[in-house]
């Protein structure tokens, strides 16, 4: 990685790695497709899979709508999509159910495990949206212990 230019680096991380961060970061002034569409514009195969991801999280009618015009929760989902994009090896997903419900927070977890490629990373205070988790540990007073592995 060291050896990597600052570009290459950038590639890597693009790929490689999508993120979902605890507070929905989108660009304001694209609609919900634009931003999933940042990640990989490239062709109108990424259009359809982005439209696809959308409507996966119950976003289907919200493609052209700005972020303003979004729920808290509808911004989540927007993030997820876009970290799922590039079909990832490692998703980090810092609390990506906080602001949904019971049932949007189930879906999106699904969704990441259906979508990935490799792992799924996830920091999260409800351990309901833990129950098909391969492994899970706790963190206290920044020591990980395991407390379930399948």
């Amino acid at each position: 990685y060291k050896s990597l230019s600052d570009q290459e680096r950038s590639n890597l991380r693009l790929r490689e790695f999508g993120f979902v961060f605890q507070q929905p970061y989108l660009v304001g002034y694209l609609t919900a497709l634009e931003n999933v569409l940042l990640v990989d514009n490239s062709s109108n195969d990424s259009v359809t899979r982005a439209e696809s991801l959308l409507d996966s999280l119950g976003l289907g009618d919200r493609l052209n709508r700005m972020p303003s015009e979004l729920s808290g929760g509808e911004k989540q989902r927007v993030c997820v999509a876009r970290a799922m994009m590039s079909s990832p090896s490692v998703v980090f997903a810092d609390e990506p159910t906080a602001s949904l419900d019971r049932s949007g927070g189930l879906a999106v977890v699904s969704l990441l495990r259906q979508h990935h490629r490799g792992a799924v990373v996830m920091v999260t205070h409800d351990p309901s949206m833990l129950q098909d988790a391969d492994r899970i540990f706790t963190i206290a007073e920044g020591v990980a212990s395991p407390v379930h592995s399948k």
